[in-house]
């Protein structure tokens, strides 16, 4: 198709002009005294556009962790305070959402059932139980 020739013209060619590419803009960054300065700014609002399209981003694993940890407990405080409440007004029902939504962000959620069975009233530790179990069956569904 092509004799070696041609393509080692074209090699050449093609070598030459990666050659002059990287000298030109060699050549024009040495001359912008803002290069360093534009460059740092365009990586700094690509660094912080990046960090806020995905949360936690410029962080390592063990912080993002920490963070899921961190907002986990306080939905589950935020929970718990909701239920005291209801629990005050005497709306068994609320209690019972309030405790659900706590226990479905809760890590250890056997732990923390243990010690709501010893304090709450069994006719709303029953009518949680069952919920909890349609959730679960829902889950395997």
């Amino acid at each position: 198709m092509f004799s070696k020739g041609a393509l080692k013209v074209a090699a050449g060619v093609c070598g030459m002009m990666f050659l002059g590419y990287c000298v030109y803009f060699d050549n024009k960054r040495r001359r912008n005294p803002n290069f360093k300065k534009n460059l740092n700014d365009k990586r700094r609002a690509k660094d912080a556009e990046r960090r806020t399209r995905t949360k936690g981003s410029g962080r390592s694993r063990m912080d993002s962790n920490l963070e899921k940890q961190f907002d986990a407990q306080a939905i589950l405080f935020e929970e718990l305070q909701s239920f005291g409440e209801s629990m005050a007004q005497g709306d068994m029902t609320g209690c019972v959402d309030h405790l659900h939504k706590g226990l479905s962000v809760c890590q250890q959620p056997e732990i923390l059932l243990q010690h709501i069975q010893q304090t709450l009233p069994p006719n709303v530790f029953s009518i949680l139980e069952q919920r909890l179990s349609e959730r679960q069956e829902l889950q395997f569904q």
